[in-house]
């Protein structure tokens, strides 16, 4: 769902962020918005992330893996929307919480985003 929103408002997104941060190109954030979001998806959809993971029989181990609990993630001006998408994506495949702390020339779309996100 995460993925899915950011794709489906990349044009909107990135117009928000080249204005918001006066930085980048328009053209080049919708394409990283609409690519990262389809990549990150796809690397992420059929990976178990939470219990066990694998045994190693050789070895004699069980691989777990569990939540941490909450994750700090800063979004820098630079991408503001792909990365608190990610971020989120990582963390919430892990089974954490999460909170992004947007740069102040970029809270306006990271929030944005963070809201489409949690609506989703």
């Amino acid at each position: 769902a995460i993925a899915k929103v950011v794709y489906d408002n990349a044009e909107a997104l990135a117009k928000m962020a080249v204005e918001e941060t006066r930085m980048g190109v328009y053209e080049d954030k919708v394409a990283k918005n609409k690519g990262k979001s389809k990549v990150i998806w796809n690397d992420l959809k059929d990976k178990k992330s939470v219990g066990v993971l694998r045994h190693l029989e050789e070895e004699g181990l069980v691989e777990i893996a569990k939540p941490i609990g909450v994750i700090g993630a800063v979004a820098p001006t630079t991408n503001p929307t792909v990365t608190a998408m990610s971020n989120a994506m990582f963390a919430l495949k892990g089974g954490n919480a999460i909170i992004i702390a947007p740069h102040p020339r970029a809270k306006n779309v990271s929030r944005v985003t963070v809201e489409m996100m949690n609506d989703a």
